[in-house]
């Protein structure tokens, strides 16, 4: 199978995405039991646990949204034996009530063996990562894809530039623009992301609001979220960064505590797809060391982002975009005015019964900047 299309193609990567998705959506039916019966769906003592951090945000919300949250995941939380084998496979076997958090009972079930990755599997995630490497570019390059990333291509040009103390690639969203808003009058927009490298480097980015919105209405934002260190901390070699961001409408923005809840389920969601990545790992290299870190980039954080619109913010507020990410590899030597442009795009869904879809753009850039 060529390189490019193994991360697409790849039964073994479908099955980790399937997984990691399926280990999500256990977390929230338990955080869901919770909160109806706290005695027959008991969260475990870790209080870092995922269960913990998506409970904790339903927690916040109030005493209705609640109920709606349990009535919506009653269906599958109830289900047969027979139908949770349908939707969760191998993991139906995963308990609400163990003592164990959802993430042990995930990466203790054995994994099939023709779904096993490998050091060979492993090579061609880098592989693909070291074909991506970012040439610096004053155009925009549009992923034109909800949940896809884009990259430049070619080596980074090394040019005569004097050595820069702590050169540091920052991401910066520049503006906003809507194509078509979720709600009849306006659309009050915040948005929020997560970012990390093949180093294992994470951030997110708080919540913040960036304006109301009409069909063709454009606001600056020109705000850096994140910034990645280039003097060999976090660096070394070729490495590939990857940012990640989501619109949401009106409900986040008031509620600065479930804000704040969802950035801990961010850094929470990325310690658990390390540690089932991890476990898929090692099973395939027979216990020997290995590194996933490339595996987080390789996914893009879309699916990050994806799965918490969908088994999260489904139910906790009005309207929230699929994510749209961004990841780009750079090669040694940095130079200070590298810019790399962006334009991602969005679909915000509104579930408050028209399912009326807005249609957002970010001008995004990366660039290379002495602190």
């Amino acid at each position: 199978m060529p390189v490019s299309n193994f991360i697409q193609t790849s039964p073994k990567i479908k099955n980790l995405k399937t997984r990691f998705k399926n280990t999500l959506s256990l977390a929230v039916e338990r955080a869901a039991g919770h909160l109806d019966d706290p005695q027959k769906y008991p969260l475990p003592s870790d209080s870092k646990s995922l269960e913990h951090a998506v409970y904790n945000i339903f927690a916040s919300l109030s005493d209705r949204k609640k109920r709606k949250i349990f009535d919506r995941i009653k269906p599958t939380l109830k289900a047969s034996a027979a139908k949770r084998k349908e939707l969760y496979g191998d993991l139906a076997s995963v308990n609400l009530s163990s003592a164990k958090t959802i993430t042990e009972q995930v990466t203790a079930t054995p994994v099939a063996q023709n779904l096993q990755l490998t050091k060979e599997d492993l090579d061609k995630i880098k592989a693909t990562a070291s074909q991506q490497i970012a040439t610096p570019k004053k155009t925009g390059y549009s992923t034109g894809k909800k949940t896809g990333y884009s990259t430049g291509k070619g080596p980074v040009k090394a040019r005569a530039a004097a050595a820069v103390v702590n050169p540091t690639l920052a991401f910066f969203v520049d503006s906003i623009t809507c194509q078509k808003t979720s709600e009849i009058r306006k659309d009050e927009i915040s948005i929020t992301g997560f970012a990390l490298d093949s180093n294992n480097v994470q951030q997110d980015a708080p919540s913040f609001f960036s304006g109301d919105f009409k069909k063709g209405d454009s606001a600056a934002v020109n705000k850096r979220l994140f910034n990645f260190l280039l003097d060999g901390g976090s660096v070394g070699g070729d490495v590939t960064f990857t940012a990640g961001m989501f619109l949401i409408e009106k409900d986040l923005i008031h509620n600065v505590d479930l804000a704040n809840k969802l950035e801990v389920l961010f850094v929470v969601l990325g310690a658990t797809f390390v540690a089932i990545g991890a476990a898929i790992l090692i099973i395939g290299l027979a216990g020997g060391p290995v590194t996933v870190a490339m595996l987080l980039i390789a996914f893009s954080l879309g699916l990050f982002f994806q799965f918490i619109g969908v088994h999260v913010f489904g139910v906790i507020a009005d309207d929230f975009s699929f994510s749209s990410s961004d990841s780009i590899t750079l090669a040694a030597p940095f130079n200070v005015g590298d810019r790399f442009d962006r334009t991602l795009s969005f679909e915000v869904d509104n579930f408050g019964g028209d399912l009326t879809v807005g249609r957002y753009t970010a001008a995004v850039h990366w660039e290379v900047v002495a602190v």
